[in-house]
């Protein structure tokens, strides 16, 4: 019942926006999106319960303050130290794996992982293995949205919480399905983005006379304490501290279209220190053209 009262809402999103920006621009590449069954398949690729491993590892979340706190200080930070530095790592068919958690803690993950069959370690191998699926450096959090539980009694797989294909959010998943399903989740982050800058544009008549602004947010998940239920998602304004009546009226229009985003929409991202972060940080510039928006996960690498 949750996810078809969240289909039906994405639909009325859709059929809401999308119509009227196709008409306007009927020549273009937008006939061949269908975000009613983009949305399906999405809910579909991101599916994986991960109830254990919140229920036993993943206790707490990153607060909207410590996120505020972390852009000011890593907001002009070029992360170029890798996010496996000072961790295990493995390849897999998943890609590639940052380690958290094995039982075997003196022992390389390779070692487990290319002999679990026929090694030494084979039958001692009881208890959680956790893994991030392709890490990535956020604000000071090295975080991936693909978390991957793995419960072995004697070296056999008991239960499994793992999905790696839904990508960083619908935006990201809806560039990436109009292609290609290939890939890691970060090769959609940028194109994402800007899907969601045009979606918010749509409407928005063109004014040849605007001036442009640039303007830096943080979209989260509103505190349950706030809202009394999960699911809500808001917009604030991080940079410029003293903004003029431009921006307050962007970030307005912006703020309006998230918050009508149904629940899902933005997927939860999973950090090394066992936190979960419910936040995304944007750079927004709007001019005569329209509004590009850019993820910080591509701005500071």
């Amino acid at each position: 019942m949750k996810r078809a009262k969240l289909t039906i809402a994405l639909a009325f999103l859709s059929f809401a926006f999308f119509p009227a920006y196709s008409q306007r621009n009927n020549q273009g590449e937008w006939k061949r999106y269908n975000f009613p069954k983009a949305w399906a398949d999405y809910l579909y690729r991101t599916k994986a319960d991960r109830s254990v491993l919140r229920e036993n590892y993943y206790h707490d979340t990153v607060s909207v303050e410590e996120m505020r706190m972390a852009f000011e200080q890593y907001k002009d930070i070029i992360f170029r130290t890798s996010p496996y530095a000072g961790y295990d790592s493995i390849n897999t068919f998943y890609g590639k794996l940052l380690v958290l958690r094995s039982p075997l803690k003196d022992v390389p993950m390779k070692e487990i992982w290319m002999k679990q069959r026929k090694s030494k370690y084979a039958k001692k191998i009881t208890g959680d293995f956790i893994f991030l699926q392709e890490p990535h450096r956020y604000m000071g959090y090295i975080v991936s949205p693909n978390p991957i539980l793995e419960t072995r009694l004697e070296g056999r797989l008991l239960a499994e919480e793992a999905d790696t294909d839904g990508g960083l959010d619908f935006f990201c998943f809806m560039q990436r399905s109009s292609n290609t399903i290939d890939g890691t989740w970060k090769n959609k982050v940028k194109d994402g983005a800007k899907l969601l800058g045009t979606l918010i544009n749509m409407d928005i008549h063109p004014n040849d006379k605007r001036e442009e602004c640039t303007f830096s947010v943080l979209l989260y998940e509103k505190p349950k304490s706030e809202t009394g239920s999960e699911g809500a998602y808001t917009v604030e304004l991080l940079s410029p501290k003293d903004p003029d009546w431009q921006t307050h009226s962007d970030i307005g229009i912006m703020q309006w279209f998230v918050e009508k985003l149904p629940y899902g929409t933005f997927r939860p991202l999973y950090t090394t220190d066992f936190r979960i972060m419910m936040g995304r940080y944007y750079r927004v510039t709007v001019n005569r053209c329209g509004w590009l928006v850019e993820d910080y996960l591509t701005i500071n690498h």
